[in-house]
């Protein structure tokens, strides 16, 4: 006590974050809401590279490089297992996340079915996708006549329990389609009236 006044303390000197000593001298980093660095201790607690003063990634309110938060950090791909980068386009199948270009065709072809170019359009079966003709070549009903997949909203005949064609179901004479129209058979052999007619 000094002439009726109290001697009042200095401030106390943050102490750096990192290497706990008091930062006296040199400039101070303010990191997250409290913790202070001496500028030379700022560091990446990952690989210890020194740190820009912004656009610094923070984990349980330590410091990291991009790198080192993203290799430690960030969600990751459910197909590759590859950290999603920032701002990076992300599909969501199934509640599971991907790149882009791991949303697959689980059929033969294995197109990419999440990029913008690469298609977009699938079908899915079994939580599985499918481009839309590997869809059909390996579920869609076959047609009686010609094997092939009967898809999407086309139309068909039922005939004797068997799926055709519209175009298949056809007379075999003349091969005009039948569906809808008048016809005979004879021998298992569909056929039109007129050809029925003038054949038998």
């Amino acid at each position: 006590m000094r002439d009726g006044l109290l001697a009042m303390p200095a401030a106390a000197a943050p102490t750096c974050a990192a290497c706990e000593q008091p930062i006296l001298t040199g400039g101070v980093v303010t990191f997250g809401e409290s913790a202070k660095y001496h500028e030379h201790c700022f560091r990446c607690t990952g690989c210890k590279a020194a740190l820009p003063l912004s656009g610094v990634h923070a984990k349980g309110n330590r410091p990291y490089c991009a790198a080192c938060w993203t290799a430690n950090f960030a969600e990751r791909c459910a197909a590759c297992t590859k950290p999603f980068e920032a701002r990076q386009r992300i599909v969501v199948f199934n509640g599971r996340k991907l790149h882009p270009e791991c949303l697959r065709c689980a059929g033969p072809c294995g197109k990419c079915l999440g990029s913008v170019d690469g298609g977009g359009t699938f079908v899915q079966k079994d939580g599985r996708p499918y481009c839309p003709a590997c869809h059909a070549e390996a579920f869609a009903p076959r047609c009686a006549a010609c094997q092939q997949p009967i898809t999407g909203g086309a139309k068909y005949v039922v005939h004797r329990g068997r799926k055709l064609h519209r175009g298949c179901f056809a007379c075999g004479a003349c091969g005009v389609s039948l569906a809808g129209a008048e016809h005979y058979e004879h021998d298992g052999v569909q056929y039109c009236a007129e050809d029925y007619r003038s054949l038998f």
